[in-house]
């Protein structure tokens, strides 16, 4: 991280890549770890992107700013059909209880079990997100996502 500034709730990260390669699409949500495994800072939305230069914006954040420094590592949170989830304003999720006996499935955003009669969003019989999820990332948008694409 080359650069770290806040203003009111949004704290703004440069991170310049120095060896190695970006995380896969999307780069984000994700998190930047220190070598010993210590979260340094939560990435919630690619502003810009520059070769090996890159601009996130994080939302809400409590304590310190982080500090510039590293070297560090960043992971993403999701994959591009998790991104989807999360950011078409087109899907229409409905709450329903998951009914199958003996079964269980995973939130497709946090990956937290799903079992036989738990109360989560479903969208057209595909995928499920946990009541959390859905009010985090969908209804609230806290990382800003839904707002920022726009969708055809």
């Amino acid at each position: 991280m080359t650069k770290v500034a806040r203003s009111h709730e949004v704290t703004t990260t440069e991170v310049r890549l120095e060896a190695g390669e970006w995380p896969f699409d999307p780069i984000a949500p994700a998190t930047v770890w220190t070598d010993d495994d210590r979260r340094v800072v939560d990435l919630h939305c690619l502003v810009q992107m520059d070769g090996n230069q890159a601009t996130f914006e994080s939302y809400d954040l409590t304590g310190e700013t982080p500090q510039s420094g590293g070297p560090y590592r960043i992971f993403s949170w999701w994959d591009p059909n998790q991104l989807r989830a999360a950011t078409d304003r087109n899907v229409r999720w409905h709450r329903t209880t998951y009914d199958k006996p003996g079964d269980h499935t995973h939130c497709l955003l946090t990956w937290k079990t799903i079992g036989h009669g738990t109360t989560a969003y479903q969208v057209d019989n595909a995928g499920w997100i946990t009541v959390d999820a859905y009010e985090k990332y969908i209804r609230d948008d806290i990382l800003r996502l839904r707002r920022a694409i726009a969708n055809p």
